[in-house]
């Protein structure tokens, strides 16, 4: 492994600032110390890791926050941290490699991305340096990389995406170039919602991809890098309006009726991050009744299967 140590900083509050489509239930999380001395140790499996822990007297306290949707056109935010770093990691300068998520949306997805967000945890022996960000689709190929990017500490920042597309599952990967440089740490997340998961991932000067809860000994967890998405309206690029599924009423409480003029395959309902809640299965029904009873209110996004191919709706939910 040739990624550099990490470091456990309290971040008070970096939610995102941004326009987008959103429904979240999160936690912030405000963090305080008392006192404060640092260690170093190593760790892990990889000797050339080693870690800096905070020892002291450390208050987190959750507040919880309710967001009312947003809605901008066909943008859709891709997020699993929760808008805060407990830690951060960076690759060792004159290396190359690659930190960053997986995103596990939904195969019936499929659009482009347009702008990615990353946020970077301050290093004291760092500096901001050029990075740019790959994307890869699920097999590991590169579909496209952004511009360079300073890569500065302590706010989110937005990376236009030169409309690099995707179809289900996807990597969203910072690179480190041989940097001359020490540079900042990139957030990472372990006590958010989607820690459990372990969407992060490591990618060696090899092309080897592994997980740094094997390689470095660290918490299962997301780094903060998020993606924004433009869905391809309504599902098939090119679709007609009489070939678009029909979903009422709209908003709805429970049941939801759908509509299309070639037989439904399946349906899939998701959050807006894009992970699949409900699914129903049916053999070519061209009128197809899904209960949606127990889902909490919000927005979401109903994936319609045909044969020939899949459309995506939107839908709001009232409670």
């Amino acid at each position: 492994m040739d990624f550099g140590y990490f470091r456990y900083q309290p971040v008070t509050n970096n939610d995102i600032p941004m326009r987008a489509t959103i429904i979240l239930s999160f936690f912030v999380f405000f963090a305080g110390f008392l006192a404060s001395n640092g260690q170093d140790f190593t760790g892990g499996n990889d000797t050339r890791l080693s870690y800096r822990q905070n020892v002291g007297f450390h208050c987190v306290i959750p507040v919880s926050i309710n967001r009312s949707p947003i809605v901008l056109s066909s943008d859709t935010l891709f997020a699993f941290d929760d808008g805060s770093a407990e830690t951060g990691v960076n690759i060792l300068l004159h290396n190359l490699g690659w930190l960053g998520n997986y995103f596990p949306v939904s195969s019936s997805l499929s659009g482009y991305l347009d702008t990615l967000y990353v946020w970077f945890l301050n290093n004291s022996g760092g500096s901001g340096q050029m990075l740019t960000i790959d994307v890869f689709d699920s097999n590991h190929v590169i579909k496209g990389s952004t511009p360079g990017f300073l890569a500065t500490p302590g706010a989110w920042l937005s990376v236009p995406a030169p409309k690099i597309p995707f179809s289900g599952p996807f990597y969203v990967m910072v690179k480190w170039n041989h940097l001359p440089n020490v540079t900042h740490y990139l957030g990472y997340d372990f006590n958010g919602p989607f820690s459990s998961q372990n969407l992060e991932r490591y990618c060696d000067s090899t092309g080897t991809w592994s997980n740094l809860v094997v390689a470095g000994g660290l918490l299962p967890g997301v780094f903060l890098v998020r993606a924004r998405a433009s869905l391809y309206p309504n599902g098939i690029p090119g679709l007609s309006d009489k070939e678009l599924p029909l979903v009422y009423p709209n908003p709805a409480r429970d049941k939801v009726m759908i509509s299309l003029q070639e037989g439904i395959s399946s349906i899939e309902v998701l959050t807006l991050a894009g992970i699949v809640q409900l699914e129903f299965n049916f053999k070519g029904k061209n009128n197809a009744m899904i209960d949606l009873s127990s889902l909490p209110g919000g927005v979401y996004l109903v994936s319609v299967s045909t044969k020939s191919g899949t459309t995506t709706s939107r839908i709001i939910l009232l409670r």
